[in-house]
């Protein structure tokens, strides 16, 4: 009698089943299944939490911030 895991390794390639894409975010950024996200407004729309800093500046923009100096 064989492991699962190491039954569905020989077959796929992969010990455990490979996680779907859930979608895009704002960014399109792939957002896979289980992977936490932010919802930004009442239509739906989302950023995955991970997102680069970049990014977020250009949420925060979105969101009404200004860019300014000190």
């Amino acid at each position: 009698m064989e492991h699962p895991d190491i039954s569905r390794t020989l077959q796929t390639g992969y010990p455990k089943p490979e996680p779907e894409e859930r979608g895009e975010d704002i960014f399109g950024n792939v957002v896979i299944e289980g992977e936490e996200i932010l919802i930004i407004n009442t239509k739906g729309d989302f950023i995955a939490r991970d997102y680069p800093e970049e990014q977020m500046i250009q949420v925060l923009i979105g969101l009404g911030a200004m860019e300014s100096y000190a």
